[in-house]
């Protein structure tokens, strides 16, 4: 028994010195450290199954040039007659950029660019063509009329070229609308049939000031022409867990009626961005839209596929079935019933994000130095309250150093003992 008191006293943290120390202390001491250790115990058992704590911060939207690269979510096109549409104007990957370095445009103090609408031009020009009406290839009016290697002119000559009569790609400058990575090589209008997803590099976002430069879609009949996903974080602990509500190809389904979906018009994509905790594999974006006006009346001016070429979804050129007219219809006035009312209108969505978006930024509970932390501040609490505890205990008595002093022990010598008689 003494060897354990004499333990005890040794672990009393609360006595001043040796001399001052108590069993009482010793075993309130080991009290505030098995405190501790029951509050990490519940602490760790108290995330389980919780949401992990998080950072929100709201960011303003990457531009063109940021070196952020954002995507709308994945889409697919919902009219019947098929989808045509044009994405932002993306970055060109390093295979586009490899072959437009290997087909340079021509030396400086060459023949002048062709000027948009040129008589002379179409590829190779009215009188050369490729191979020219009249000369064959490099024949006689193959030259500055435009032929291909003709006498003055080659590929992208004087009055021809590569880009000539309504304009084309300017020459020297390869035709490519999407190079091996994935990454469209410029502005063009696609064409999507009714159920086929957007490739991502179309999907590419930015913020731009300038209305006419973002993602434009144009399709015959319907309110609706496009469908996307949308994942919702239902988790976030060590990874990110979440649901997603999938495109769909058609109205008239049961999923239609939960799909998000594209109305006619012009409408603001808001975006909240999730980072969680498994690095760039553990990312989710949660992107809705707003409709911001319902005037789905078809630019005839500034709309690509109104009036130029139309690839597919490889970026092969192919022919438009858009109709003539089809960007001259109003339709901010048509009837607004279900899908497909007006089979027979046109209509155009412009779709931008918002200038600024939500981040949320999810934080490990059991980080090393976040528990550590925890833990300090959870003892120094402990140590407080077990100091005014033993201080209570040794005012009743009940505590206190188990030491003689050595003054009253010398005293109680000097003390006469009574005699007993018998």
């Amino acid at each position: 028994m003494g060897l354990l008191a004499k333990l005890l006293k040794g672990q009393d943290k609360f006595a001043v010195d040796t001399k001052s120390s108590s069993t009482v202390g010793g075993l309130v001491t080991i009290f505030t450290y098995v405190a501790a250790l029951v509050y990490l115990v519940i602490y760790i058992l108290g995330w389980q199954g919780k949401n992990f704590p998080s950072t929100t911060t709201v960011k303003v939207f990457p531009g063109q040039k940021s070196g952020e690269e954002m995507y709308f979510p994945p889409m697919k096109c919902m009219a019947e007659t098929g989808c045509y549409y044009v994405p932002f104007n993306m970055q060109m990957g390093e295979e586009t950029k490899r072959r437009i370095l290997n087909n340079p445009a021509p030396a400086p103090g060459g023949n002048p660019a062709p000027t948009p609408g040129g008589n002379q031009g179409g590829q190779g020009g009215n009188q050369g063509g490729q191979g020219g009406n009249q000369g064959g290839q490099g024949g006689n009016q193959g030259g500055n009329q435009g032929g291909q290697g003709g006498n003055q002119g080659g590929q992208g000559g004087n009055q021809g070229g590569q880009g000539g009569n309504q304009g084309g790609q300017p020459s020297g400058r390869p035709d490519v609308s999407d190079s091996g990575e994935g990454q469209a090589g410029g502005r063009k209008c696609y064409y999507a049939k009714q159920g086929e997803s957007l490739p991502k590099a179309h999907r590419r976002v930015f913020y731009s000031s300038d209305p006419i430069d973002v993602f434009t879609v144009i399709w015959k009949g319907g309110n609706f022409g496009l469908s996307y996903n949308v994942d919702t974080v239902t988790k976030m602990q060590s990874s990110l867990q979440y649901s997603t509500v999938e495109a769909v190809s058609e109205l008239g389904t049961e999923a239609s009626g939960a799909a998000f979906k594209l109305f006619r018009g012009q409408s603001l994509m808001a975006l909240v961005h999730y980072d969680g905790l498994g690095g760039d594999t553990d990312k989710v974006q949660t992107w809705t839209n707003t409709v911001t006006s319902e005037d789905g009346t078809p630019d005839s001016q500034n709309n690509l596929c109104c009036a130029g070429k139309v690839y597919n979804l490889e970026g092969t050129e192919i022919t438009s079935d858009l109709d003539s007219d089809a960007c001259e219809q109003s339709s901010s006035n048509s009837n607004q019933g279900g899908n497909s009312a007006n089979s027979n209108t046109y209509y155009q969505t412009r779709i931008q994000p918002f200038p600024t978006y939500t981040s949320i930024e999810v934080s490990n509970p059991y980080d090393v130095l976040e528990v550590w932390g925890l833990i300090g501040g959870a003892l120094a609490v402990i140590d407080l309250v077990a100091g005014f505890v033993l201080a209570g205990l040794e005012s009743l008595g009940f505590a206190g150093s188990d030491e003689v002093d050595p003054a009253e022990e010398k005293e109680d010598k000097k003390q006469p003992r009574e005699s007993i008689k018998v």
